[in-house]
């Protein structure tokens, strides 16, 4: 059994290539070839547990991941866990991989798939709400589907963002990098947004003028009382795409807005749904749009595969005896 440290994983993805798996993953969810039920959240006290289980055609996987945000602005990370790949032929375990990493790459990725569709494919800016290492891949997956010019980012923790800056100027050297005093100066200057905190109320000023003919990217919110996005920018786009079905109960971004009656059902839709039905995207750079993701398992399986098979490739990782 081959495992896969942080650094590995690094080492063996292709974020180009990882974010065609994920836009391929999002029209497999709209068949009936993978079992994948609702993931089983354990709460305890503001921390959870989450588990993840995939059953797909060559390979199984099940994630445990951990979601403790007081460990924001500390040592530890907000999100960790393990992905445990299995063969579904015998059962037998073929990986363990780091969840955290995994978790935070694939995530990007899957953000990137709603700027592929959603944003200007023209060269502009892109701002980032919320400077930790899932907003950070939010930006390098981001990157290998539109060009871009600038990047803003914003934190409450304003003594973040430098080393934040320091460690995406070494990554991205050909993009101009900017600390965003406030959220209001992001998104005058940016026409795509990335939101990835846990934050419970909206990260973004419920102001038509700054949220008119912007694509935002929400990553972050998870459960059903935390939320992003302002009411305002509902509003204006009149419709909302999600990662996978799931998102409909699980985020407050999609329950909220259907409850206080800001869309209604039919306006929201998956982007396998989408991606599959082939609709013309012409024309909906100028409006504002929005993408939401929360994550399935299914990207994990996925994911993991695909990192697995670079990783043996590249001979990267230790082979483990049960």
């Amino acid at each position: 059994m081959l495992f896969l440290n942080g650094h590995d994983v690094e080492a063996a993805v292709d974020r180009e290539i990882l974010v065609q798996r994920m836009e391929n993953a999002m029209r497999l969810a709209e068949t009936d070839q993978v079992v994948m039920p609702p993931r089983t959240y354990v709460e305890y006290g503001d921390n959870s547990l989450a588990l993840m289980p995939c059953f797909g055609n060559g390979s199984f996987s099940i994630k445990l991941v951990t979601i403790f945000p007081g460990n924001h602005g500390g040592p530890d990370p907000v999100v960790n866990g393990l992905v445990l790949l299995n063969d579904i032929k015998t059962g037998a375990p073929r990986a363990i991989l780091n969840g955290q990493i995994v978790t935070a790459i694939r995530t990007g990725a899957v953000g990137a798939v709603g700027v592929t569709h959603l944003a200007c494919p023209r060269p502009h800016a892109l701002g980032l709400v919320g400077a930790g290492v899932q907003g950070f891949e939010q930006i390098l997956s981001a990157a290998t589907t539109r060009q871009l010019t600038d990047v803003y980012v914003y934190d409450r923790d304003t003594l973040k963002i430098p080393a934040f800056l320091e460690h995406l100027a070494n990554c991205l050297p050909k993009v101009n990098l900017h600390q965003a005093s406030t959220v209001e100066e992001l998104l005058g200057a940016c026409r795509t947004s990335v939101l990835s905190t846990t934050s419970r109320q909206p990260v973004l000023p419920d102001t038509p003028e700054l949220l008119r003919g912007k694509c935002i990217i929400g990553t972050g919110s998870y459960l059903p009382d935390m939320q992003e996005i302002p009411q305002t920018a509902y509003e204006l786009s009149g419709r909302m795409f999600i990662d996978t079905a799931h998102a409909r109960h699980e985020s407050g971004d999609v329950i909220r807005p259907r409850t206080e009656g800001w869309l209604v059902k039919d306006t929201i839709q998956t982007m396998g749904d989408f991606l599959l039905s082939r609709e013309d995207e012409t024309g909906m750079y100028e409006k504002t749009t929005i993408f939401k993701s929360v994550g399935m398992a299914l990207f994990d399986l996925i994911a993991a595969d695909y990192i697995c098979e670079r990783a043996c490739a590249k001979g990267l990782g230790t082979t483990l005896n049960l």
